[in-house]
């Protein structure tokens, strides 16, 4: 006879969190919220990217009452990389000690993160990826965007070995000589690039005409084909980039299904994609997640309703925390992998899905409003396959 000892609450089968993994929770969809938190807004005057870049300070991290890195994602945290958005560097150019543009110098504001202040960059780094790991979250992630030299390359890598820093997220730039890439594979292998190419918006294509397929920029012969899997090959993360929340799901598998069946059984395709926050689809297709809910709700309305063009609709995203938290378990059961590797198949059935806007729903305003009046319905019909599969 055999037996077994087991704890009361029966044996553990989920691994430990990987050390190593390349999921994230991001910054940018709390900022964009905390733009007039606490007050009815009367129109989207001042809701703007600039203005989310200046609501990321150490409060906003650390702050023990809201702080995102302190009171999100609590039995997630260490699935997860936290990514600290748009606006964490210096905007002063006599700063940029290394040189760069003014979004990839990698020099934090020190107005902005005065218990950083005084201290070289790759030391501000190294305490930032510190405190944020206290916290019990993987490591510290980065934002960067533009183009630079393979000089200026080599030394931001240099300070993220220094530092521990483990994710860079490209948020466009560098696509021609990916000389980030050379530079890290050189120094530091271990650290995951992510790069973009866009998407042409946050809908695909032809969204407001009615046709029976929406194929999106990756498609074959698409707009951006081309760049999307010279990417592939030159990073290790690809992020098929913003989707409307409302048809967040059907643009994101459209997206990834151009993708995928050009890229199946090809290791040259080297990157893993990234869904942005669909964990399910993730779940599903192997892929990687930017997760950027947030619990907030009513915190910030437009003329009485709440405003969040990101986590907008039905699915009520901000009470579906525990979707990623769930999710980065199943990540340590069934990590995801590159583009190339595997076989994908997909159902020759299409579904179209339909929605009408408001401007509580999109933050791309200037197609469906103007001067607080809608210019007329628009509805987007996003097409993917009835069944999508991977393995």
């Amino acid at each position: 006879m055999l037996s077994a000892t087991v704890s009361a609450d029966g044996p553990n089968l989920v691994p430990p969190a990987n050390e190593q993994t390349a999921n994230y929770w991001c910054t940018w969809y709390a900022q964009n919220y905390w733009i007039g938190r606490g007050t009815d807004l009367q129109s989207l005057k001042g809701v703007s990217n600039s203005a989310a870049r200046e609501e990321l300070n150490e409060h906003a991290l650390f702050n023990e009452v809201d702080g995102w890195a302190t009171t999100y994602l609590k039995r997630g945290r260490q699935d997860f990389i936290f990514l600290t958005d748009h606006g964490w560097q210096t905007k002063d150019a006599n700063k940029r000690i290394a040189g760069g543009p003014p979004f990839f110098n990698l020099v934090a504001e020190p107005s902005d993160f005065p218990r950083y202040a005084g201290l070289e960059p790759k030391e501000v780094l190294k305490r930032f990826n510190d405190d944020i790991k206290s916290l019990g979250w993987n490591s510290l992630g980065i934002w960067t965007r533009g183009n630079v030299t393979l000089e200026q390359a080599r030394t931001f890598v240099e300070w993220s070995k220094y530092a521990g820093i483990r994710y860079w997220k490209i948020d466009g730039g560098d696509t021609n000589e990916f000389n980030a890439f050379k530079a890290k594979q050189e120094i530091y292998p271990e650290l995951i690039l992510e790069y973009i190419t866009g998407a042409g918006g946050n809908l695909n294509p032809k969204w407001d005409q009615q046709l029976d397929s929406y194929p999106s920029v990756y498609e074959i012969g698409g707009k951006l084909q081309q760049p999307m899997l010279d990417c592939l090959q030159h990073s290790d993360t690809f992020r098929t980039y913003d989707a409307s929340p409302l048809l967040m799901s059907v643009t994101t598998l459209r997206r990834t299904h151009d993708i995928l069946k050009q890229t199946q059984q090809q290791a040259r395709y080297r990157s893993i994609l990234n869904v942005q926050d669909d964990c399910n689809v993730a779940i599903g297709l192997g892929v990687l997640v930017a997760s950027k809910r947030h619990p907030n709700f009513d915190e910030r309305t437009l003329q009485g309703r709440d405003l969040h063009h990101q986590l907008s609709g039905k699915r009520r995203m901000q009470k579906r925390i525990n979707e990623a938290e769930r999710f980065g378990r199943w990540a340590r059961i069934a990590p995801a992998f590159p583009a190339g590797d595997g076989v994908y198949v997909s159902s020759e059935h299409e579904l179209v899905d339909r929605c009408q806007f408001t401007q509580w729903d999109t933050w791309d305003v200037q197609h469906l409003w103007q001067s607080g009046q809608p210019k007329r319905p628009r509805h987007h019909g996003p097409q993917h396959a009835a069944a999508q599969s991977r393995n």
